[in-house]
């Protein structure tokens, strides 16, 4: 009787018990006994496609076929073409064979290929397209070993070798549905490092405060920024006191970078040395001062009222400080004097000086950027000789006349804008800031699991000087965001801050510092578990009956915390993680437009729900106040968009390669605005296309400070991909 040609023979019962028989090629040849005793049950005693069909899944039992298999499948071919129907049967099953000798040697010459492998069902190498994801996973694996040796030598990253490694995985995934790089990612060292100094500073904070700062270790002349990823070597390393000692410095260096808390996410503070060609001066302020050996002074009233255009009130809060001095320590000396700056980071390592060269900015209705606050620039330009860029608040921000150039030699230059705001140091050292404080001021701090929809819908108001309700009543907003879970999350973290008379209660440094560590437990250990809140229901603000999951309403429960203004907005406890973040300009026609913000996440979380990369997605909000001539604040009102990758759950290659793909999404569709102080892979002729005419102004004034390009080397491929013109 015929046995149904759809069908293969059956193995007798409990054949595949025993492990002996799926040895090499057993399975195959005792399939083939049986159809020899059983031929006449085929049409014209011949396999049928069933058959053939068997046996490559016999030889695909395992995740790779072996070369006993091929060679197996090669002997029957030649020794029995009588078992063959037609030459169609032959030819599939040497084309088997031929593909999986292509594919056991690339897996073998390439441990990336073998892993790219692994993810692809074994039967998909049946098909003729098996062989061309082979030979795309092998092009993918150089590209990705270009863009690695790049960075080996340069300590930077190449944007068009990334780019191509992005292309080339976006040939692979046409293959094979879902597939991407994040399939075969492994941290690896990265994690163990990152885990080992979570937990370290989870153990200390409760005792005191986790110095999250750069470190210059001495015995090995290297420098490495706060979380350990950068690592410059300079062939000198300064601690200038005062000005006379920091003129001198500039002078005979012949390339040199400013340093403080290190807190960047990119290569920019070094001279492009290396371990065995070590280039340039590293220095640091931390030791500068100004004056009578301090690193305040403050300004006299009535000569602050006529130089910088303010009030005589305002110019009682107008003080002098050293670039070198760290925010936390100014915030805690103002304090003393009774005085705030309005806003700040959410880091206080940072100095004076280096927020300046990043265009610091938080997030806020009213106010969002140091810049706002400062009144003075005193720089050093590449001959030592000292510049001033001075404010004039009478002039309306954005006009020509608001800041002067007071360049060596007594000549002005009327500015619209700072040029060494969001410079990156490229304008010379800054030595000295003057600025303007308020009258201290408490916090009332909130965290608060909202509906992502709630949040989305009235985002107007929360950012509105009148908002119709109390609930929406911030000076300061932001959210998280669970990234990665797509665009429909239901649930995201409301960060805000009001001003209150309120005094600070007992015990709330440590109600603070729970927080920090609850917080550190869920980004650094379990980001999984963090993120996924994003899909439990909230309850709505303001309506005490609404609904929630149990666990967002026990989080909610103590959701105030009121804090001095110098505490309340730095944190004291970071995991270890990378960051990028653009600035996404809210003007349509002439009018904020919030729906572009909304559009922009929808298309962030199905970015990082394709690449399969969870992280906290920070969103920050800044109205048209900076002072800056280039940044990312600089667009009118702004929306930034950040995220903060753990470095424990994906290699630094892989967070690389999902950041480029985040910058060119934001950069090419809504026109953001880049943040230097982070990853980023703009270019010269990216920022040329952004800014225009004022990119042009940046650099006239640059090369009249820095003619020789002391503060621009040649060998810091960052800066130079940034800042140099290509040729």
């Amino acid at each position: 009787m015929p046995h149904p040609v759809t069908q293969p023979f059956s193995f007798p019962d409990r054949y595949f018990k025993n492990p002996a028989n799926l040895h090499a090629a057993k399975s195959m040849k005792d399939y083939v006994k049986i159809f020899k005793q059983r031929r006449d049950e085929r049409p014209c005693s011949k396999f049928a496609p069933a058959d053939i069909a068997e046996l490559m899944r016999l030889a695909e039992d395992l995740d790779q076929v072996h070369r006993i298999e091929i060679g197996y499948v090669r002997k029957l071919v030649k020794d029995h073409p009588d078992y063959f129907r037609n030459a169609t049967q032959i030819k599939t099953l040497t084309n088997f064979a031929d593909r999986h000798v292509i594919l056991n040697q690339a897996r073998k010459d390439d441990p990336f290929v073998d892993s790219i492998a692994r993810v692809a069902p074994i039967r998909f190498f049946r098909q003729p397209q098996g062989t061309r994801f082979i030979e795309t996973a092998q092009r993918l694996s150089a590209a990705i070993q270009a863009s690695d040796e790049f960075h080996a030598k340069h300590d930077a990253v190449d944007p068009n070798l990334v780019q191509a490694v992005n292309d080339i995985a976006d040939e692979l995934a046409a293959f094979i549905k879902d597939l991407t790089l994040s399939d075969v990612d492994k941290a690896g060292r990265t994690a163990r490092r990152a885990h080992r100094q979570n937990i370290l500073d989870l153990l200390r904070r409760p005792f005191g405060e986790v110095s999250h700062e750069a470190k210059w270790e001495r015995s090995k002349r290297r420098w490495k920024n706060w979380n350990r990823d950068i690592v410059v070597y300079p062939k000198r390393y300064r601690k200038p006191k005062d000005q006379t000692t920091l003129t001198k410095l500039v002078k005979k260096s012949d390339s040199l970078r400013l340093v403080a808390g290190g807190h960047n996410f990119n290569i920019s503070s070094s001279m492009g040395g290396k371990k065995t060609q070590r280039i340039g001066t590293l220095a640091t302020l931390d030791d500068y001062k100004i004056g009578a050996g301090s690193k305040v002074k403050w300004e006299p009233v009535d000569d602050g009222a006529a130089k910088y255009g303010v009030t005589k009130d305002q110019a009682k809060r107008v003080v002098r400080a050293s670039a070198g001095m760290r925010l936390r320590d100014f915030t805690k000396a103002m304090g003393k004097q009774g005085m705030a700056l309005p806003v700040a980071g959410s880091t206080d390592a940072q100095s004076l000086g280096g927020l300046v060269a990043t265009d610091l900015h938080s997030t806020g209705r009213n106010s969002g950027f140091l810049s706002e606050q400062l009144l003075e620039v005193v720089v050093l330009d590449a001959q030592g000789r000292v510049s001033t860029f001075v404010k004039n608040e009478k002039v309306r921000r954005g006009k020509t006349g608001r800041w002067t150039w007071r360049r060596p030699g007594g000549s002005t230059n009327p500015l619209a804008r700072l040029p060494v705001a969001g410079a990156l140091g490229t304008l010379g050292v800054v030595a000295e800031v003057v600025i303007k404080l308020d009258a201290d001021f408490n916090l009332r701090t909130t965290q608060l699991y909202v509906p992502r929809q709630w949040a989305e819908d009235n985002i107007h108001e929360l950012l509105s000087a009148n908002p119709s309700d109390e609930v929406f009543n911030y000076d300061h907003v932001s959210f998280y965001y669970g990234g990665g879970a797509g665009p429909d999350l239901e649930t995201v973290r409301l960060n805000a801050w009001r001003r209150t008379i309120d005094p600070v209660p007992n015990g709330a440094q440590h109600l603070r510092t729970q927080r920090e560590l609850l917080d550190h437990v869920g980004s650094a250990f379990l980001p999984d578990t963090m993120l996924s809140l994003g899909n439990l229901k909230s309850p709505e603000p303001g309506k005490p009956n609404s609904t929630g999951d149990f666990l967002i309403k026990k989080l909610n429960k103590n959701s105030d915390l009121v804090l001095p203004a110098g505490d309340a907005f730095a944190r004291k406890l970071y995991f270890q993680h990378d960051e990028i973040e653009l600035g996404i300009p809210l003007t349509k026609n002439g009018a904020i437009d919030y729906s572009i913000y909304k559009r922009a996440l929808v298309d962030v979380q199905e970015l990082l729900l394709e690449e399969e990369m969870r992280t906290v997605i920070e969103v920050r909000f800044t109205p048209d106040n900076s002072e800056a001539l280039i940044g990312p604040g600089t667009g009118g009102p702004v929306c930034y968009i950040e995220l903060a990758t753990p470095f424990g759950e994906y290699s630094k290659r892989r967070i690389v390669q999902v950041f480029h793909l985040f910058d060119r999404l934001l950069r090419d569709k809504y026109g953001a605005r880049v943040h230097l102080g982070k990853k980023t892979a703009a270019t010269y002729d990216d920022m040329a296309n952004t800014y225009g005419d004022l990119w042009t102004e940046f650099h006239k004034i640059r090369k009249k400070i820095d003619p020789g390009e002391k503060f621009l080397p040649k060998e810091n491929r960052f800066l130079s991909q940034i800042f140099r013109k290509p040729v």
